[in-house]
């Protein structure tokens, strides 16, 4: 008993030591925090622009996560990945960022609270007991900020969730609603109508309930408002060379443009040619081309609607390109969990041999690789031999039909302005020198801009968002990352990949493989134990001698 009343005597002061440094390392651990990620792209790290954000809230943001307690064993790495993001922001958010986990499986007042706040309640497959059993199941997010919130109804892809969190936080925090553009040159097709209404009403109406939207005359004022932060084309035809002129500085000048843009026109009597030239004839200054050739999918296509009389008639319609999942581009966050856009008469996009320098092109829609393209005049009948199109196409295989340019852009107008012509009425000529003459002229861009293109004007129009309401979300996502690019430039989905071999290893190699992870490793764990208890073993041996001849 005099021998260990003298060891903890002898050791106390580093015993103290050891419980102070615990101590402060608990303290430390709360004020910084970083972890190992050692995957290629770093899908369990957040990026330095969700960073930023979360160190910029001024107050607190909520985060209720309602998840299920009795999920699939399917869904349980999908729900672990979603809380570990969680605890990343709660991580960098510090007391600005606080999460509630609810299970709300036996819970009524959770599940009417839920219900309360717009959460879906989502149907999920998974097996029981060998059988295949369907289960409704909670995996959504409701963010409170103030009086403000937002909610992510059913979290259908943890890969692309860091871009949905961040992009509401913006959201929830931001003090002034952004300023988008709509630039609409469309007229309405019916001749009855007196007023000549847009074709766009719809996009239009969804956008306002986000955004600050203005109308933007530019053919009338020949100017873009210094506050508008992103452009939205609608069927961009016709533009004068003094309105095109105009928006390629606004681009030079950081500007963001979305380019929805018509290859095709569709004529009488069932027959389409290439349309008319517009604003894509400056998109060869930055290195892309609009192809006006009709792209067709014999399989990936959405359905229409004819009238045959007094008959209505529905069928698969290859002239209508549906973009399926692969489609979308993984490197470009808000379109990537998207799973379905509908093109109708489409021409494609292809980029020059040699971009500009500083200009960065991504592909964001492509179609699969069984597309393919026919030349002008283009017959619209839908009860045509299409097989037989495919075979005698001179084009086939995959195409891009959306494209982002971004970075420094070379001015389309090297020379300056347009010179007016001499048939220009004097109102016209007085406004162009007015507005183009007094400014400086950017030969290239003065911030970075972003240009997205896509090689269809037709897909936003009314009667197609009635059908197919998928392409609503995809303009809404894009005017969401313009608007906020800054801000979600960084950020991409973030899907764990697969790492195949680069050559198919052989038999005798693959069943190594097998037996190492199976065998080997649990048996080094094992080995691993066995050796830590020799040693403990050993170590208390020497204690217990030590004691015993002391005593």
């Amino acid at each position: 008993m005099e021998a260990r009343r003298t060891y903890w005597q002898r050791h106390s002061f580093e015993i103290i030591l050891v419980i102070v440094l615990f101590v402060l390392a608990a303290f430390v651990s709360e004020r910084i925090y970083t972890r190992a990620d050692l995957t290629t792209e770093k899908v369990f790290t957040l990026t330095d622009s969700t960073k930023s954000v979360l160190r910029n809230i001024d107050g607190i943001v909520n985060v209720k996560f309602y998840l299920s307690g009795d999920l699939p064993p399917e869904a349980l790495p999908a729900s672990e990945r979603i809380k570990d993001l969680l605890s990343e922001y709660e991580a960098y958010g510090g007391r600005h960022f606080r999460i509630q986990i609810i299970d709300p499986t036996n819970n009524p007042e959770a599940k009417k609270r839920a219900e309360e706040l717009g959460l879906l309640e989502g149907q999920m497959q998974g097996l029981s007991r060998d059988e295949l059993v369907v289960k409704r199941v909670y995996m959504g997010i409701a963010m409170t900020y103030r009086d403000k919130s937002e909610i992510i109804p059913i979290i259908t892809d943890p890969a692309n969730l860091e871009y949905d969190l961040t992009s509401r936080i913006i959201k929830l925090t931001r003090k002034t609603i952004p300023v988008l553009g709509i630039v609409d040159f469309s007229r309405s097709y019916d001749i009855q109508d007196p007023e000549n209404k847009s074709r766009f009403t719809t996009i239009k109406r969804a956008l306002r309930d986000r955004f600050e939207v203005r109308d933007i005359k530019l053919e009338e004022t020949l100017e873009v408002p210094e506050d508008i932060e992103a452009l939205i084309f609608l069927q961009p035809m016709g533009l004068s060379d003094e309105a095109k002129y105009v928006l390629d500085q606004y681009l030079l000048g950081g500007g963001n443009i979305f380019a929805p843009s018509e290859a095709i026109m569709i004529g009488q009597q069932m027959q389409a040619f290439p349309a008319l030239p517009g604003y894509e004839t400056v998109f060869s200054s930055y290195g892309l081309d609009l192809k006006k050739m009709m792209v067709l999918e014999n399989r990936n296509n959405a359905m229409a609607r004819f009238s045959t009389g007094m008959m209505v008639i529905q069928m698969p319609y290859p002239m209508w390109v549906r973009i399926q999942p692969t489609g979308f581009s993984k490197d470009f966050a808000p379109i990537a969990p998207l799973d379905s856009l509908v093109l109708p008469w489409s021409g494609y996009l292809s980029l020059q041999k040699d971009l500009p320098d500083g200009v960065k092109a991504t592909a964001i829609l492509q179609t699969s690789k069984d597309a393919y393209a026919l030349s002008s005049p283009f017959d619209l009948n839908p009860q045509q031999d299409w097989q037989a199109q495919r075979a005698n196409s001179s084009k086939q295989g995959t195409f891009v039909l959306g494209y982002l340019l971004s970075g420094i852009f070379p001015s389309a107008f090297p020379d300056g302005p347009p010179v007016p012509d001499e048939d220009t009425r004097e109102e016209r000529k007085q406004l162009i020198a007015e507005k183009l003459g007094s400014h400086t002229h950017l030969s290239e861009s003065s911030e970075p801009g972003n240009l997205v293109v896509v090689s269809n004007g037709r897909f936003l129009e009314d009667n197609y968002l009635q059908d197919f309401t998928e392409n609503l979300l995809f303009v809404q996502n894009i005017a969401d990352w313009m608007l906020e690019n800054e801000s979600l430039i960084g950020i991409r989905s973030r899907s764990v990949a697969a790492r195949p071999f680069e050559k198919e290893p052989t038999e005798p190699v693959k069943n190594l493989i097998k037996f190492g992870l199976t065998i080997g490793l649990p048996l080094l764990v094992v080995l691993f134990g066995l050796l830590r208890w020799g040693i403990r073993l050993k170590r208390r041996k020497l204690i217990r001698q030590r004691y015993v001849s002391g005593g």
